[in-house]
């Protein structure tokens, strides 16, 4: 009786570690973005929960006109909007890259709720000071192949 209870404690505990550890690795963020599409993502996320300081965006984006449009449709949004202002969207990725530009890609998840939206967008980021902004942005609709992972 007594190893029984004795093996039940060591499978318990072995059970409990691997739990732990699965959690662990689930919960380890992947290999980190690179500078040009960690911009993107972290414009997308600006504009996703509705950002309504314009420097904020302005670090993102070549044209401050624009990161001034975005912080007042954010606070427009903010009091009509019943759905985030993006869908959701898959990691950003770098299709191609130089020391001064770079392309990323970002494919947008399907959605009931944005039917409309484009299958994917390019976004040309251009480095300045130190920093990846964005450009200029192209959509990608209908059967237009998106570029692969390199």
């Amino acid at each position: 009786m007594r190893q029984r209870w004795v093996v039940a404690a060591i499978v318990g505990t072995v059970a409990v570690g691997l739990i732990a550890a699965a959690i662990v690795l689930l919960r380890s963020p992947g290999e980190p973005l690179s500078p040009p599409a960690q911009s993107v993502q972290d414009l997308l996320e600006l504009r996703r929960g509705r950002s309504q300081d314009a420097s904020a965006y302005a670090k993102y984006l070549d044209n401050d006109s624009l990161a001034t449009q975005f912080a007042d449709l954010a606070r427009t949004e903010s009091e009509i909007a019943t759905r985030p202002p993006t869908p959701a969207w898959e990691t950003p990725y770098v299709s191609s890259e130089s020391s001064t530009s770079a392309e990323v890609i970002v494919v947008w998840r399907d959605s009931e709720a944005y039917a409309d939206w484009p299958k994917a967008t390019v976004f040309t980021m251009t480095r300045s000071e130190g920093l990846w902004r964005v450009s200029d942005a192209e959509t990608i609709e209908g059967t237009a192949t998106v570029p692969s992972r390199p």
